[in-house]
């Protein structure tokens, strides 16, 4: 691996670059500054090195390095199970997981989006109508206000974010980007979706199954660091995207997609959240999902009219 950028129309491609230790090169045109910093997997360091341009980016723009960050994290820890005797059973075709709530991170909504919106027309067109059924069954099935169990004095934030995905799970909605029992997205797909790993039958991980699965544990969630670094730069607290909702919300919310911070800025704010995270040893912590403030029903009438 010696850089990883991915392009699609719109973007501010090159401006911040992910590369494994070594590899990077200081004399690069665009990217002369980098940093470097460690991620601990058990016994084994894995290092890399954080290249950036010296101009403005967007949040969005960090989403392309957190992704290889991520998958070079999943691999190593694959292997780790490998190594243990472990196997892991997640493969093309198993899609008990894809009824689960996915929760992004405000710069990963705005990049899926951007993406979407970069596919032929059709294709987009399909995505947009799947998130548009999808979006109005979860509308019709409004998040209660209260949950069972789900009392603020005693509930801790995993617990709140278990019934949450409890109330999820019983919508019986599968994502809108499952065709076939196939991501049709695989390579730009969330970040929770890279980091769920089984090492039990891939059907206990059905919502409706009885038995429990052998999630793989990370050392570290990209996908939470990146949710704390979008937190961090815009000021707001743990606010997570229900994916079938991302084109909507970034609808209500353009401005925020177009705002700019130095790319070194990106940079640093995002190692220096994975450096805490790690050392607090908080990968597993869950975000708080809280109901939308934005003004759905309008996006989605735009949506149908227009797309």
């Amino acid at each position: 691996m010696e850089s990883y950028a991915s392009k699609f129309e719109g973007s501010n491609e090159g401006v911040i670059a992910l590369h494994k230790s070594g590899t990077f090169n200081h004399n690069t045109a665009d990217h002369r500054n980098a940093i470097d910093f460690d991620v601990e997997l058990g016994n084994q360091s894995l290092s890399f090195t954080m290249s950036y341009a010296d101009r403005y980016a967007k949040l969005s723009d960090l989403v392309p390095a957190a992704r290889q960050l991520c998958n070079e994290i999943v691999d190593a820890a694959a292997q780790n199970e490998t190594d243990q005797g472990q196997k892991i059973k997640c493969g093309k075709g198993c899609s008990n997981c894809c009824n689960y709530l996915v929760s992004l991170s405000s710069a990963e909504a705005f990049r899926i989006n951007d993406e979407i919106f970069a596919m032929p027309v059709q294709k987009r067109h399909s995505f947009i109508h799947s998130m548009v059924n999808s979006t109005r069954h979860i509308i019709n099935n409004t998040l209660p206000q209260e949950l069972p169990g789900d009392e603020p004095s005693l509930a801790s934030e995993e617990d709140r974010m278990l019934n949450i995905s409890a109330w999820y799970g019983n919508l019986s909605l599968s994502c809108p980007f499952l065709i076939d029992r196939s991501c049709s997205i695989y390579d730009i797909r969330p970040l929770v979706c890279r980091e769920h790993m089984v090492t039990t039958n891939p059907s206990a991980c059905n919502f409706t199954s009885p038995a429990m699965p052998r999630i793989v544990d990370l050392p570290i969630s990209i996908a939470n660091v990146l949710m704390y670094t979008s937190d961090q730069l815009e000021g707001t607290m743990q606010e997570a995207v229900i994916l079938p909702l991302t084109t909507f919300w970034t609808e209500e919310n353009r401005d925020r997609a177009k705002r700019t911070w130095p790319a070194e800025t990106l940079a640093r704010t995002f190692i220096e959240i994975i450096q805490i995270t790690a050392s607090l040893n908080t990968s597993n912590s869950l975000p708080i999902i809280e109901q939308s403030q934005c003004s759905t029903q309008p996006s989605l009438e735009y949506a149908e009219n227009n797309y």
